[in-house]
């Protein structure tokens, strides 16, 4: 998983403090295409979001749908009591759990939604595999998983227009990390393939510089 010690508190708030700028421009969006295709959830959800960081997609995400409870999972404890804030600061109930994104201290079929934005191009091949299967094991039958990040077959301009647009509204530092997330971006495809052999049926969104992995597990 990627190197927890480098994110002590300082470093944490200062990413956060990045991304509640781009919040309502990347997190919103794609809360909003996942809860198109959550239109017929039950009220009170179980949603499990893996390396949470701020918490900002599934806060987001929380607006919309009907008295979720929201699982924030990340290897970081300082990232985690800033989640607590900002979704205290939304007006929006949290857990948090500390741990990283293979081995996640929940029950077998907990979880209603799983989320997971920007991890796998964080970590290497296998590792991406683990956390896939963490994912598929926590989800309940019928049960949604939704993987975003930077896709390798992405439109290289919308990258860098959208790389331009992050250092004009938050500073060079953090478009540097855009631009090094997106030089390693990957194949959904085998991620997609891990969830398929746990029984999930999946498709692949294409958007941008980025995919949008869509997977459900099958009625029990």
């Amino acid at each position: 998983m990627p190197n927890e010690s480098i994110w002590d508190e300082a470093l944490c708030r200062r990413y956060a403090d990045s991304m509640r700028k781009l919040a309502r421009y990347d997190h919103r969006g794609v809360a909003t295409r996942i809860a198109r295709h959550l239109g017929g959830l039950r009220p009170r959800a179980t949603v499990v979001e893996v390396a949470s960081g701020p918490g900002f997609l599934a806060i987001e995400l929380g607006r919309l749908l009907t008295e979720p409870t929201l699982v924030l999972v990340d290897s970081a404890k300082p990232m985690l009591s800033i989640a607590e804030e900002e979704a205290r600061r939304a007006g929006v109930p949290v857990r948090t759990i500390e741990s990283s994104g293979d081995r996640i201290a929940l029950p077998d079929a907990s979880a209603d939604v799983v989320l997971c934005k920007n991890l796998m191009n964080c970590i290497d091949a296998s590792q991406r595999i683990d956390v896939a299967r963490e994912i598929a094991r926590l989800l309940a039958p019928g049960g949604w998983a939704f993987v975003a990040d930077f896709d390798v077959a992405g439109s290289r301009l919308a990258a860098t227009l959208i790389g331009l647009f992050t250092r004009f509204l938050v500073g060079a530092e953090f478009h540097r990390d855009f631009r090094a997330a997106f030089a390693r971006r990957l194949d959904p495809g085998p991620l997609a393939a891990v969830l398929a052999e746990a029984g999930c049926s999946t498709s692949i969104e294409r958007s941008g510089p980025s995919f949008l992995l869509v997977a459900r597990r099958a009625q029990a």
